[in-house]
C-alpha cells in the first residue's frame, strides 16, 4: 500500500493540509492581535470584578469564550487580567 505524506500544500487556495488518520485536515493558524481595550470594556470589566466576581474568574479562566453576550473589547480587558 502507497504511504501518503504526512503534510500536503494546496496551490489552488493556498492551504497546508497535515494527515490525521486516513484524512487530510487543514493545518490553520491563528494570527495574534494586540488591541487596546475600549472605555466600556474596562468598566464592565471593573463591574464584573467588583459585583460578579464568581463570573469574572470563570470568564478569565476560559477567556470568555463561553459567553457570547460579552463583547470583544470586553473579553479582551479580561484576558488581559
Amino acid at each position: 500500500m502507497k504511504e501518503l505524506p504526512e503534510r500536503i500544500h494546496d496551490n489552488t487556495n493556498g492551504l497546508e493540509y497535515v494527515l490525521v488518520g486516513d484524512y487530510y485536515i487543514p493545518a490553520l493558524r491563528l494570527t495574534e492581535e494586540s488591541r487596546p481595550i475600549g472605555h466600556w470594556g474596562r468598566r464592565r470589566k471593573a463591574y464584573l470584578e467588583e459585583v460578579r466576581p464568581a463570573l469574572y474568574c470563570r470568564l478569565s479562566k476560559d477567556d470568555g469564550t463561553n459567553n457570547e453576550n460579552m463583547s470583544i473589547s470586553t473579553q479582551d480587558a479580561i484576558c488581559q487580567g
